[in-house]
């Protein structure tokens, strides 16, 4: 019997906030990835509470997940959701990472993640059968996630971190942003103290690290940069990078939206249309200095490893600023 290869992959690892569902149609319309967003929210957001997927419908009325939902498990109502969840809850966390690094693990662990690492196994396999692409982009960051992704044999991954200011992701997450995708009620996205994102912020970003050293592909790129010069960003994520991108075709990332169907995400998901790619760097102008400092002096070790602190990235867009 023919057995189909792995399928490849590309794990956007870190910090939400980070420009991830830009950087995921923009590696799709120009790469030919196919875009699935935040997947590890998949069983959670679809599965149960049967949010919207970028398409516009309701996740078990969509017709391509209703089509790999068949296509891996033999439909929505063969699907173990509450086990699978439960298994997901005790495998993706913070605390278990030690034991996916294969320290400590007992065999209720162990059978945890064997159970849930089949589960998206027939997944993935199937998103790459029915979406007929060879490379899958997923933007779900969580480090333990992907760690568990990188234990899962039917899978390829290949890591790209993606790198957004400390102080960026501290002054978005006080935003108000609503959630389209919750479709019966009015919703907006969790809102956390600049303290708390500032430790979110080094938490997520050092757990990429970490999956990073177990991949034998993996690149980094800040959100800064991509932002600013994105044909140059997306020259150091051609072949040869250490992701391993399929060669650049002929599609223009700044197309109009061709259809995908993603899993949680950025609302921008929903209307995307032409991407308009600039640099938001409101935080500048609209974070109090108190918070800059605090969030400055609890990021600062890794603020200094990113560059951020020897080659600002916004001192080169005032720059561009008055050229223009």
């Amino acid at each position: 019997m023919f057995e189909r290869s792995p399928v490849r992959v590309v794990f956007l690892a870190g910090a939400a906030r980070s420009g991830g569902t830009l950087l995921e149609y923009v590696l799709a319309r120009r790469f030919g990835l196919f875009p699935v967003g935040e997947l590890v929210y998949v069983w959670e957001r679809g599965y149960t509470e049967n949010q919207l997927c970028s398409c516009g419908r309701a996740f078990l009325d969509c017709e391509f997940w209703r089509n790999v939902t068949e296509d891996a498990f033999g439909g929505v109502s063969e699907v173990d959701v509450g086990r699978i969840r439960e298994a997901q809850r005790r495998v993706v966390r913070t605390r278990s990472v030690p034991r996916l690094l294969g320290r400590g693990a007992g065999s209720r662990f162990r059978a945890d993640l064997r159970e849930y690492r089949a589960a998206l196994g027939r997944l993935y396999t199937s998103i790459a059968r029915v979406s007929g692409a060879d490379t899958l982009v997923d933007s779900s960051r969580t480090g333990a996630y992907g760690l568990v992704l990188s234990r899962v044999d039917t899978i390829d991954l290949r890591v790209l971190h993606l790198i957004r200011d400390s102080r960026a992701y501290a002054y978005s997450r006080t935003r108000v942003r609503t959630r389209p995708e919750i479709h019966w009620k009015d919703a907006e996205m969790l809102r956390t103290s600049v303290a708390v994102s500032s430790r979110e912020w080094v938490r997520l970003n050092a757990l990429a690290e970490i999956l990073g050293r177990r991949s034998s592909h993996f690149s980094r790129l800040r959100y800064e940069d991509f932002a600013l010069d994105t044909e140059a960003a997306l020259e150091k994520l051609a072949p040869e990078s250490g992701i391993g991108l399929p060669a650049r075709g002929t599609a223009n990332p700044w197309l109009e939206d061709v259809g995908y169907h993603t899993v949680s995400g950025n609302p921008l998901r929903f209307d995307l249309g032409r991407l308009q790619i600039h640099l938001d760097d409101e935080w500048l102008a609209g974070m109090t200095l108190r918070s800059k400092l605090v969030v400055g002096s609890l990021t600062l070790p890794l603020l200094a490893r990113y560059g951020y602190l020897v080659k600002s990235p916004y001192r080169q867009s005032r720059l561009i600023e008055r050229a223009l």
